[in-house]
């Protein structure tokens, strides 16, 4: 008996707040079937997103048993096939790096890139079959040497890499692949500030410190300035719905399209 319905399926990951927030919420009013996962949903938008018909799941991407059972419960509802996988969760981690511990590194990389292979290597059969798209939470910070943003922006290297050798391989099946090259975008990201120093670090010493408080302001005048959101959904989503299967780096946010120039 077929269990897939007329509507396109997207599973949006990180979908809680910020940027996977607002794409689930885009992807539902261009009238897709949407999955929201996360490894935890607040009640407002837990509420908000039942009231749409949007399917919230838990799912930790770090977890092969939580990736699996996800991928087998959309596989089956939709006839195994998917049509949008849009890999946005992810987090920061700031620190000097020479002040990193192991337990950084770890668990940074299992969220921003390992979570992100476990997502293809389960999802990839149900999007072949629609021919459908894989999309990467990018970052133009991947290319830019910015103090205190070695771990985050390396896995956003990383993830780049992969995410093309993954366009190469599966364009021949008709599946496009996409990294969204993120700009500034106004989200709780911007949180995470500036790196604080580490007592006894080669950076504790005041004339660090004083330009450190310079950098937080900046920072500050950064985020007044940079794209909502849901604007940035829904130039990201037209812009990959207009592309073809040799697209691969999709530019949007405040100044992606500059800073990476």
């Amino acid at each position: 008996m077929s269990h897939k319905t007329l509507q396109k399926v997207a599973l949006v990951t990180g979908a809680n707040g910020g940027i996977g927030n607002a794409l689930t919420l885009e992807f539902n009013r261009r009238g897709y079937k949407v999955y929201a996962t996360d490894i935890i949903f607040t009640p407002q938008v837990e509420a908000e997103f039942k009231s749409k018909n949007i399917t919230c799941l838990l799912m930790d991407v770090t977890s092969e048993e939580a990736v699996s059972k996800v991928s087998t419960q959309v596989a089956f509802e939709n006839d195994r096939e998917h049509d949008f996988l849009y890999c946005n969760a992810g987090r920061t981690e700031i620190g000097f790096t020479v002040d990193l511990t192991d337990e950084q590194i770890r668990s940074l990389y299992e969220i921003n890139l390992f979570g992100n292979m476990r997502l293809v290597r389960h999802f990839v059969r149900p999007l072949i079959n629609a021919k459908g798209t894989i999309a990467f939470s990018g970052s133009v910070t991947k290319d830019l040497p910015l103090i205190g943003n070695c771990l985050y922006a390396s896995s956003k290297a990383a993830l780049d890499e992969f995410s093309f050798v993954l366009h190469s391989e599966l364009r021949n099946y008709g599946v496009k692949v996409i990294d969204v090259i993120g700009g500034y975008i106004n989200t709780p990201i911007f949180n995470s500030g500036i790196t604080e120093i580490k007592q006894g670090s080669v950076y504790d010493f005041p004339e660090f410190k004083a330009l450190q408080n310079k950098r937080r302001e900046k920072l500050k005048a950064v985020a007044r300035t940079a794209m909502p959101p849901e604007v940035f959904a829904c130039r990201v989503l037209n812009k990959i719905e207009k592309s073809d299967i040799s697209t691969f780096r999709i530019y949007e946010g405040t100044k992606s399209g500059t800073i990476d120039f």
